[in-house]
């Protein structure tokens, strides 16, 4: 099978059509059996998706009549796999020349395949080193800046070089269908190596999800911060849970599973195709007492107010670049602000949704401080039947100033951030 074929098909759903290579990239890793194969093809994307600019950078340099923009998508796209291959991957120059001509000639004609061929072998000689630092590092030159201001240089590069690591997978285990100790011992049986972490349902993987030979309902992919931040809301069996953004129903399913399926969870979702992934993984994981509707969260109203809230409001998801590197070439500054505006507005309905002593947990994916710190203090300013309470049921480490902080780096996960809110009057 001719791995560099498939990646250059993937590359091109993602780079130049919007497609998210999580998704994409798992119906593929399906067709490649050889384990080593798997192992490149992941690395050959995620590596060419995050080290873009870095790669337009290389190539650019060397173009003489084209800019990378006039260039055809597939040749485009050729240059920057193999680009990323001569500078980042333990593979002979000449075989990766050799493999990207060939598929050039398949996808174009002999004046392209000529063209990559002269390309990569200037860049696998010249190998041209970047002085600025966002290229050096490949984030827009905009988000460099602006993390640069805020934390100082040597932090900024601490997180771009983080953004640009392998991501780890963890996976949550469906304790309503199966003991944490007798999945651990069908892990075992199976040589799957992983680590238990903070809860007992909460594992850290090696081997890819899709390939775990365990049947899908005992368990379901999901970033440890978000399983954190699911621990932090504290729901409770018998009560009244609404989660106003639900899709895809992965933290909603989270939130039955902790109540033991004895909760009323309303899960709202505004796109009825993202729906039916809520009703879809409720069927897989055997759960019953989750009502789906479909609404604006913004402005949805009921009969009855809830005693817990989860609020995991769009955001512009900067922190999880490591795992959905796509988002730094798809969002613009324009959009932090964009994105505050209406998490403001989305938590001004929560708050007449939540009963007298009830708790809204809001949270992002973000590290933007318009988006966390900056909307709760202007809730609270708005709202002062709110206060900000912290929970005890997590570790310390993780609860900062008071709200819910997890540092990315430091837990090989996504960055989150959570603000419990409770109505005291």
């Amino acid at each position: 099978m001719n791995i560099r074929k498939i990646a250059l098909h993937v590359i091109i759903r993602v780079l130049e059509e919007g497609a998210w290579l999580n998704k994409i990239l798992t119906h593929f890793l399906f067709k490649v059996q050889d384990r080593r194969d798997r192992a490149l093809l992941t690395e050959l994307l995620y590596g060419t998706v995050k080290q873009k600019l870095r790669l337009d950078w290389t190539i650019s340099k060397f173009l003489e009549k084209y800019s990378i923009e006039e260039l055809p998508p597939y040749i485009r796209n050729i240059l920057r796999l193999g680009t990323y291959e001569i500078l980042f991957l333990y593979i002979p120059p000449y075989a990766t020349v050799n493999e990207y001509v060939k598929l050039a000639k398949k996808v174009g004609h002999r004046g392209t395949a000529a063209l990559v061929n002269a390309l990569l072998r200037t860049i696998s000689s010249e190998r041209p080193e970047p002085q600025k630092l966002w290229i050096k590092y490949s984030h827009p030159k905009w988000l460099y800046e602006r993390w640069r201001q805020r934390m100082g240089e040597e932090e900024c590069v601490r997180l771009m070089e983080y953004n640009n690591s392998p991501h780890i997978i963890f996976i949550r285990i469906n304790t309503l269908k199966v003991t944490p100790s007798d999945f651990e011992k069908e892990l075992k049986k199976s040589g799957v190596n992983f680590e238990r972490l903070y809860f007992p349902e909460t594992l850290r993987i090696e081997t890819p999800p899709q390939f775990l030979p365990i049947d899908e309902s005992f368990y379901l992919v999901q970033d440890l911060s978000t399983q954190i931040a699911v621990h932090y809301l504290n729901p409770e069996p018998h009560s009244t849970i609404l989660d106003m953004t639900a899709a895809p129903g992965v933290k909603t399913t989270h939130i039955s599973q902790l109540t033991s399926d004895m909760a009323w969870i309303v899960a709202v979702e505004k796109n009825k195709g993202r729906s039916r992934l809520i009703k879809d993984l409720r069927r897989r994981m055997g759960i019953k007492n989750i009502d789906i509707v479909a609404g604006d969260s913004s402005n949805i109203h009921f009969k009855h107010q809830f005693d817990f809230i989860l609020l995991d409001v769009p955001c512009t998801g900067l922190g999880t670049l490591r795992r959905k590197p796509e988002i730094k070439w798809r969002i613009k500054e324009d959009d932090i602000h964009r994105m505050s505006a209406l998490q403001r507005k989305l938590l001004e309905n929560a708050a007449r949704l939540v009963k007298k002593g009830g708790f809204i947990l809001y949270s992002t994916c973000t590290i933007e401080p318009e988006e966390n710190e900056e909307s709760i203090k202007y809730f609270l300013n708005k709202f002062t039947e709110f206060k900000l309470v912290t929970e005890k049921n997590i570790p310390e480490n993780f609860v900062k100033n008071g709200f819910l902080f997890i540092e990315g780096i430091k837990y090989n996960c996504d960055y989150f951030f959570g603000a419990k809110l409770q109505k005291v009057r």
